[in-house]
């Protein structure tokens, strides 16, 4: 999860860094004569390549778990219960 949203802010970057400069920049060539209206750059490639999809059924199912009891965090053992004692 967390290399696919670094990936994906990464690729966002670099959308809004092509927009609001290198394609500001280029159009200004024009303006000042550097390159001909007529010269135009090649198309990039499209991107192809897609996400695997899961296949596991443990990922493809969509089940509800209710936890009877209450979590205990890693490393911490669960305290007895004392009879009369209040958790307030």
């Amino acid at each position: 999860g967390r290399s696919l949203s670094s990936a994906v802010g990464s690729y966002n970057q670099t959308v809004s860094s092509l927009e609001s400069r290198v394609l500001v920049t280029a159009r200004r060539m024009t303006d000042l004569k550097v390159v001909s209206p007529d010269d135009e750059l090649a198309t990039p490639k499209q991107v192809t390549d897609t996400a695997r999809s899961t296949q596991a059924p443990e990922l493809t199912e969509q089940r509800v778990v209710s936890l009877s009891k209450q979590r205990v965090p890693v490393g911490q053992a669960e305290l007895p219960t004392v009879p009369g004692a209040s958790g307030a």
